[in-house]
């Protein structure tokens, strides 16, 4: 399983700033910006059991996160060899004067029956794990790469008062590379977001003449439906 060091050695290797310009706290801040930016494409899918008690409204369970989770489907009763999944117009997430529930439209569940609730939350990276699948973790860092480059970019373009006449071009020829790299890194990641997450042809191929090599010259680390 990967973790955040997994993630900044690779995002090192991507970057390649030799010089150190960007502190370990800078990146692991854009670390943790791509996968929040990621959790919004892909976010991380999770299910969890919620007791009947012959109600229809039911609290949402833990790790629901308002203003980001969304209700994917509902299993009643759960656990049947045959799923039971209730059509869209049996359920809705229903906004009360003490928080948003889960409200049954068509029954009331039984005391003893398990509801089944499918959403989304956001996916975490971590000193101990990471929740983007391994699959997906190339292109997070290809994004936090993206995320540094323009940041190196800002602060070559910013950086003042040369010694000599050549250091501010110098300076400024290393704020557009680091520019072009960056949006290379990022059609990288886009390209790969494009395709569905079980495989597939990318919506639009994406080139760029930064000899990355394997991603990065380097080995590699192991929708939604609408907001109701």
């Amino acid at each position: 399983m990967a973790t955040l060091t997994d993630f900044k050695t690779k995002l090192d290797q991507v970057l390649q700033d030799t010089a150190g310009v960007l502190g370990t706290t800078e990146k692991e801040a854009f670390i943790q910006e791509a996968v929040a930016r990621y959790s919004q494409d892909r976010p991380q899918e999770t299910a969890a059991e919620i007791p009947g008690d012959n109600g229809f409204d039911y609290n949402l369970p833990a790790g629901w996160e308002e203003g980001f989770s969304a209700g994917r489907q509902v299993e009643y009763p759960a656990g049947q060899q045959n799923p039971e999944i209730l059509d869209d117009n049996d359920w809705m997430l229903y906004q009360g004067a003490s928080g948003k529930k889960l409200r049954f439209l068509n029954c009331s569940p039984g005391t003893g029956d398990t509801i089944l609730l499918s959403f989304t939350k956001r996916h975490q990276v971590t000193t101990n794990s990471s929740t983007v699948p391994a699959a997906d973790q190339d292109a997070v860092v290809n994004l936090a790469g993206a995320l540094c480059c323009f940041a190196l970019s800002r602060k070559y373009a910013q950086t003042s008062e040369p010694t000599i006449a050549a250091d501010a071009v110098n300076y400024q020829n290393k704020s557009g590379e680091y520019e072009k790299r960056g949006k290379t890194l990022e059609g990288l990641y886009k390209a790969h977001i494009a395709r569905p997450a079980d495989g597939g042809l990318a919506a639009a191929s994406v080139s760029g003449d930064w000899d990355m090599n394997a991603g990065w010259g380097a080995d590699r680390i192991t929708h939604p439906r609408r907001l109701r």
